[in-house]
This record gives C-alpha cells, structure tokens and sequence, in this order.
C-alpha cells in the first residue's frame, strides 16, 4: 500500500509541473506589407515597407523576405528582414534583379510562429520601369502620385496603390516686406507609400542664385565673378518624416551691409537664411532663383523649380520706396519711409 501510494503522489506532482510550465504560442501576423515600383536604373531597386504583429514582443523577429520571376524560377533571392523596435516596422530598399519588368513576379514574405508553424503572405507585383520617374518643370507645390504600388492590409487583402510626393510652401513668387533675407526652410516636402509616410532622401538639391553685379562674390567657390551662385541643399527630418530644406554647409553674413560668405569673415556671422545685400536693391529689386533636384525619395524624383523674390522696398533711400529715410525741415512728411529721428 506505501508503494502505491508513492507512485500516486509522483505523479500528481509531475502534472501540476506540466500544467505550470506550459505558455500561449506566440503568433504572428502582417498589418500591411508595400512594395514600390522598381527604378528605371539596371539594378531595380525597390522600397520594402511592412509592418508585423504579434500576441507578444516582436522585436528583432526574423522576417523573411523572397521573390522570384514566375516564369524563372530559378536562382530565387531571399532577404532576411527585422523589425527595428517594437513597433514591428521594417522598411528597406533591396536590389530586385530577379524581377523581370512589365512581367508578372511573385513575392512572398513569411515568419514561424513559436510552434514552428509558418505563415505566407503571397504577392505577384508587376515591375514598371515606365511609371517611377517623374520630372516636374512646373511650379511643384501640392501634391504628385505614381500608380503600382502594390499592398496588403489585414481585413482588406492586397491591392494596388500610388506613390506620392506632397510639396508645401513651393510658390512661384514671393514679396518680402524689406529687402533683406529669404528662410529657405520654408520649403517642406514628405512622401507617402499608400497612407504611410516614410522615410526619405535626395542625392543632389542645390539652389542657384544670380551673381548680378557681382553682389555674391564671396559665396563663389573660386573667388571669381560667375554668372550664378550654386549653394549645396540638404533634406532636414523634421520630425514624422517631414523634411524642410536648409543648406548643407555653415554660411556667413554680414550683419550691417548683409553680404554673404562661405567662411567667416571678419565681422561676419554665422545665418541659416539667404541675404540679398543692401546695396542690390537698385541694381535689381526682382530676382529669379533656381532649385534644382536629383533623386528625390522612393522613385527618384528629378525637377528643376524656379521662383522669384520680388522686394517691396530697400532698407534706406527716399521716403517712398525705402523701409527708413532721412528729410530735413520742419513740415510733417506722411509716406512710406520712417523718419530715423523718431527710431
């Protein structure tokens, strides 16, 4: 009887260990998964932007990431993909050589479970090698979309969707109340995959400005008077993937006379925005101004956008088209000027 009652109490004791070990499997699953076309260069690279889910932490999970031309089958690509925080977020660009242009390919993205179950998503996105350039010579505020984007969103399926490119604060042109200083930050841009903003970045941005006169003669690279000036942009992220411009190396100017510099000057000081010198305004009060960019986010956007910078008034001359003015004599003088004794 002691025996038996040995073995009884065993194992019981073994199935409240089993019973308190055992954990839910973790399962996995895509919130939306996007592909952007392929570029029009020979190596068709294509943005990835995908979004995984779990019951349970996903980060660091192992995603993988596999395409191939339906028709060759052959010498198939897998991409090892993971989230980079909890959010489960993964974006990258990848190198689609096995797809085949204006063809059918199939993609398909998949991920083990816990229990070693795995689960596919399966696509088949035609490559166009016609629609991601887009080359803009007009004014390029608001909004540009390019079609076959393909998508699928949980409890939707998969779909086909468009690229987009939102410009804001572009205009053709621009009346300061003073002759003096232009915010080149005032320019934003952001793009969107399907609803999703995303990350983005340009190769080349430069603004071009007229070298009249010879009043920008310190921003030349050769100290030599050139019929332009060509300062180097860069895309700033201001938070959410908004992007304004600012230019991408330290510039100077001088506070009394609003002369710009490269390098700092004696009496200069260090400014983010474009002055236009004091004594400019009579030589020209309206001047045309130049952006031009290159391989502007997802698709590779080029465009070459000009505006103008009309000034209402210069700094100091007559009392009418000058913010300050000197008169003489005794009578009261109603105009634009501000008379300095009264400053």
């Amino acid at each position: 009887m002691q025996r038996n009652s040995l073995i009884i109490t065993v194992v019981s004791l073994l199935t409240c260990l089993v019973s308190f070990g055992a954990t839910e499997v973790q399962r996995y699953w895509l919130d939306y998964f996007y592909i952007t076309p392929g570029f029009t260069n020979l190596s068709r690279k294509t943005k990835v932007l995908m979004k995984l889910s779990s019951n349970g932490p996903v980060t660091k999970k192992l995603v993988n990431f596999y395409m191939y031309n339906s028709k060759y089958k052959t010498g198939s690509m897998i991409t090892n993909l993971r989230p980079t925080d909890e959010t489960g977020v993964v974006t990258r660009e990848i190198t689609g050589t096995m797809f085949m242009p204006n063809e059918e390919n199939k993609t398909k993205v998949f991920f083990s479970d816990s229990d070693s179950t795995r689960t596919n998503h399966w696509m088949y996105p035609e490559v166009n090698v016609d629609c991601p350039q887009l080359i803009i010579d007009k004014l390029p505020n608001g909004v540009y979309e390019s079609p076959h984007v393909f998508a699928y969103e949980k409890d939707r399926g998969y779909f086909a969707t468009t690229n987009s490119y939102i410009f804001t604060n572009w205009y053709k042109e621009n009346e300061i109340p003073v002759f003096n200083k232009f915010d080149i930050e005032m320019f934003t841009f952001e793009e969107k995959v399907g609803p999703l903003t995303v990350e983005s970045s340009a190769k080349d941005l430069c603004i071009a400005i007229p070298n009249k006169y010879g009043l920008f003669v310190d921003l030349n690279l050769h100290n030599q008077i050139v019929d332009r000036v060509e300062l180097v942009l860069k895309l700033v992220d201001s938070g959410g993937y908004k992007y304004h411009l600012a230019f991408d190396t330290e510039l100077y100017v001088n506070p009394y006379t609003y002369e710009m510099a490269r390098s700092q000057l004696p009496g200069f000081v260090k400014t983010k925005y474009l002055y236009l010198p004091k004594n400019g305004f009579h030589d020209f009060n309206k001047m045309d101004l130049y952006l031009v960019g290159f391989d502007l986010g997802t698709l590779k956007l080029s465009f070459k956008y000009t505006f103008s910078i009309e000034a209402e008034r210069s700094r100091i001359g007559d009392c009418v088209t000058s913010e300050y003015c000197i008169k003489t004599g005794d009578s009261e003088y109603s105009d634009f000027g501000k008379d300095l004794k009264h400053d």
